[in-house]
Order: structure tokens, then C-alpha cells, then sequence
């Protein structure tokens, strides 16, 4: 029997797996580099059940996941939201994107990435934007294969620590 590979949208009747993926993926991505009790803190605020049924239930926002034999291994938040500097174009940011570490480098990012890209230019957006931490050097390169520079910086917030994002933009 082969790979089942598969990118679907995810929805309300998924929030706990989703909320499973966003929290182990977020504690792969950040957890060596910052303090527990600030990680622990970030993470029950962003990724408990209610608050992730509220992301899903915005209509400015969309979720899609990557599964590999129905396994969720990996997946984007898009949002219609501006920022700094884009003001009066229509604009889409790249919330979150993640996969599970031991699927790193196999190619599934590039799949989320292309589907937002593939999102944001059917509707018509400008730009597509996105904040990743300064330290975040793996990241910041798979972001500049895609196209994406940098325009501004702004704080991102991780439970008492406050960390400096750079914001990428990338032409749709």
C-alpha cells in the first residue's frame, strides 16, 4: 500500500487535531530558544480549543492542513489582515506555517506555501505578508527562496518575552 499524500482545507470539526499540530509544531519550532513558562503561557492563550474554534469560525481567516495517510504533518493560517506599510492594497497574511519536525525538508512546506500562493492570487489579493522571529534563520531562508522581503519589523509577544519579528512581503 502506497503514501496517501493530501492538502485539504481544515474545518470546526477538526479543532482538536488542529489544535494538537499547532501546539506540537509551535513547541518544535520554539522550544529550544526560549523559556518554558513564556512558551507554556503563549501557548494556552493561542492554541486552546476555544480560541482556535473562534480562528476557524472567522471568515477572514483559512486553515489548511498536510496529511501523509490522514496524519495531519503539517499547516498554514492565512488571514485577511493588513499591516504597516501595505496600507491601500489587499493584502493577506501568512499567520502560521508549520510542520512537524521529523517531516522537515521532505517538501510539505513548499506544498503549504504553494497553496496559500495559490489562494491569496485567485482572490485577487496584492501581497501576502508574514512575521518570523529575527533568530529564525531556516525560516527567513525558505521565505527568501519564495520571494518574500523584508519591509518592517514589529514585537511579537511570547508570554513575559517580547521578541522582534521581521515582516517579509511577497508580491501575488
Amino acid at each position: 500500500m502506497g503514501t496517501s499524500l493530501k492538502l485539504e482545507k481544515v474545518g470546526p470539526a477538526q479543532v482538536h487535531a488542529l489544535v494538537k499540530l499547532a501546539r506540537q509544531t509551535f513547541e518544535d519550532a520554539f522550544s529550544w530558544e526560549n523559556n518554558p513558562s513564556d512558551m507554556h503561557l503563549y501557548m494556552e492563550k493561542a492554541f486552546s480549543v476555544p480560541q482556535m474554534e473562534s480562528e476557524l469560525g472567522d471568515p477572514r481567516s483559512t486553515f489548511y492542513w498536510i496529511l501523509i495517510n490522514l496524519n495531519p504533518l503539517g499547516y498554514f493560517k492565512l488571514k485577511e489582515k493588513t499591516a504597516k506599510g501595505l496600507e491601500g492594497y489587499q493584502v493577506l497574511e501568512l499567520e502560521r506555517i508549520y510542520v512537524v519536525k521529523d517531516h522537515h525538508g521532505a517538501g510539505l512546506a513548499s506544498q503549504l506555501m504553494r497553496k496559500a500562493v495559490d489562494i491569496g492570487q485567485k482572490k485577487g489579493f496584492d501581497y501576502i505578508w508574514l512575521g518570523v522571529a529575527d533568530t529564525n534563520h531556516r525560516a527567513l531562508a525558505f521565505y527568501r527562496k519564495w520571494g518574500f522581503i523584508e519591509f518592517d519589523t514589529h514585537i511579537f509577544q511570547l508570554g513575559q518575552d517580547p521578541q522582534t519579528d521581521l515582516l517579509l512581503k511577497k508580491k501575488l
